[in-house]
């Protein structure tokens, strides 16, 4: 491992990885591992500061806005969802692809979470006040989802 982030000059592996990540905005973690004392030196790299990227929703409080829901609205993007208020099921039929849909209460706490609802299915839950289609595995690939959906939320009001 020694030769793959060692620098020439550096004092040890973990010190020339280290600067070069956390320059970049990222952070490591070294540790001694094995037999020799070499270091073994993981980093991560913090993408949006742990938050998704910025989601637009768009609202439908209408009857008909409601009825159509994400089959009328065609072309979201990949961080657009369509907040549906009031709302306590959802169903997928006629749609060809796949969505994550959100049910939360009243005050925007998130009670269920469906993954990937396929499409031609349905997907309820009694005590939601509202619920958000997004697009399928948003709310699986986008680890702080809910951040985002609350700031989305914020704006819309």
């Amino acid at each position: 491992m020694g030769g793959l982030f060692y620098k020439k000059g550096a004092a040890s592996p973990a010190a020339a990885v280290s600067r070069e990540v956390l320059g970049s905005g990222g952070a490591a973690l070294a540790w001694p591992a094995g037999r020799c004392g070499k270091r073994a030196v993981h980093h991560e790299i913090r993408r949006w500061q742990g938050l998704a990227p910025p989601l637009r929703l768009r609202v439908a409080a209408t009857f008909w806005r409601r009825a159509g829901g994400l089959f009328l609205a065609r072309n979201m993007g990949p961080h657009e969802g369509l907040w549906i208020r009031p709302c306590r099921a959802v169903h997928t039929f006629g749609m060809r692809r796949a969505i994550d849909v959100v049910f939360m209460d009243g005050q925007g706490r998130i009670l269920k979470v469906v993954h990937a609802l396929a499409p031609y299915r349905a997907a309820w839950c009694w005590k939601a006040h509202s619920a958000v289609e997004l697009p399928a595995f948003y709310c699986r690939s986008h680890g702080r989802y809910d951040t985002a959906l609350r700031r989305a939320m914020r704006a819309c009001r």
